[in-house]
């Protein structure tokens, strides 16, 4: 029996650390900008159900003047917590974007992965988080009606007649008026930057967006939960390529305000631009176009290698060259650019070697020409020989 009950109980911790404690996505580095886009999270609201999550990142490395600069590549990269823990504790399970870090001096870019535990049930120094859930009470205003009755009382008596009034207060009866909550509200039903709707929430009155670097402008909409509700929108416009804060000022039509926060910060798109701004052979007039991509050309007889010089559109671009060795009379050379992001353009260079026909057709030229010099001299002979004859 105590060895069913042992049998049991590692069952059932081994059942408890597989649910707990499940493994965090394996982070990598090297990665082409693809894959590493399809690894990150975009906007995650951990629900109270899961309490905690692996919240996965991608990251661009770039070589800047010789420091490395790491960005963020993708959009609306956040969490939330949906018990309202807005600090949970966090902690790096995995980040393969550690190693690019200070000095280098290579122009390569990276794209590189990173996973942070994220646990809304515990607060950032590690303590047990316990939710807090404030009920906004009805506003309601008490007030007291006194009513007045008045009653007369008449006594005769056979002198005179005496009148008195008497005033009877009745108790107070108590009347309660409720005030519709909308005319102090200042809560909003949703919030959308541009096309993307933010995880609104009228508890919250700070978000946080990333926008590529180069976007002045964003239309901000949103909804209100009372008609007479005003919102002043402010910063949206002419924003600068770095931090920024766009700011909704909200006002009920009773004088209540509030304020909401978007916070923007900025991250880096990688370029698709895998064109070339030219094309040369040196020894060559290859007359390059920038819409055309084949190209003919006409080398010297014998030329086994071509001096081809690409110069690349965008400077984070590579290319490699391919079929420029031992050259035959019909051979292609290949420019296979790639941009940035992994797209991929070809350029070809279709040679032939010169013909060698202008030579025979000289040499026959010459011999056609000897021929008849020949033939004007043997002409010339025998007409001088035969009036040589005549006169004899």
């Amino acid at each position: 029996m105590k060895k069913i009950n042992y049998l049991l109980i590692i069952i059932a911790s081994l059942f408890i650390s597989n649910t707990v404690f499940a493994a965090a996505p394996k982070v990598s580095d090297n990665l082409d900008y693809s894959s590493c886009a399809s690894f990150a999270d975009v906007f995650k609201t951990i629900g109270i159900d899961e309490g905690s999550y692996y919240y996965k990142y991608c990251y661009r490395a770039t070589c800047s003047n010789g420091v490395y600069v790491k960005s963020n590549m993708t959009f609306n990269s956040a969490y939330r917590c949906q018990n309202g823990n807005g600090t949970p504790y966090t902690k790096v399970e995995g980040d393969a974007c550690s190693k690019y870090e200070g000095t280098c001096n290579t122009k390569n870019s990276i794209y590189c992965t990173k996973v942070l535990y994220v646990d809304c049930n515990r607060t950032s120094d590690g303590k047990t988080y316990e939710s807090q859930n404030p009920v906004t009470p009805t506003t309601k205003i008490t007030t007291t009606t006194k009513k007045i009755t008045t009653t007369k009382s008449v006594r005769t008596t056979t002198k005179s007649v005496q009148t008195t009034t008497k005033y009877i207060i009745p108790e107070s009866t108590t009347t309660s008026i409720i005030i519709d909550p909308r005319l102090s509200s200042t809560n909003l039903t949703y919030l959308k930057v541009n096309d993307t709707e933010l995880p609104y929430d009228n508890t919250v009155d700070t978000y946080h967006i990333e926008l590529p670097f180069g976007v002045k402008n964003v239309d901000i909409s949103y909804g209100t939960e009372a008609d007479t509700t005003t919102v002043d929108v402010v910063g949206n416009n002419d924003m600068p390529d770095e931090d920024h804060s766009i700011i909704l000022n909200i006002a009920s039509s009773n004088g209540t305000t509030r304020t909401i926060t978007i916070n923007v910060s900025r991250y880096y798109v990688a370029s698709n631009d895998c064109s070339l701004s030219n094309l040369t052979v040196e020894g060559y007039n290859l007359k390059f176009k920038k819409n055309v991509k084949n190209f003919k050309l006409t080398i010297k007889k014998g030329t086994k290698e071509l001096k081809v010089i690409p110069s690349l559109n965008s400077a984070v671009a590579n290319y490699e060259i391919e079929g420029n060795t031992d050259i035959n009379k019909n051979a292609t050379v290949r420019i296979n650019v790639t941009a940035e992001d992994g797209t991929k353009c070809e350029y070809t260079i279709k040679v032939q070697e010169a013909s060698d026909a202008w030579k025979y057709i000289i040499l026959i030229i010459l011999i056609i020409g000897g021929l008849a010099g020949v033939g004007y001299l043997l002409y010339t002979t025998l007409m001088k020989a035969k009036g040589k004859y005549r006169y004899e």
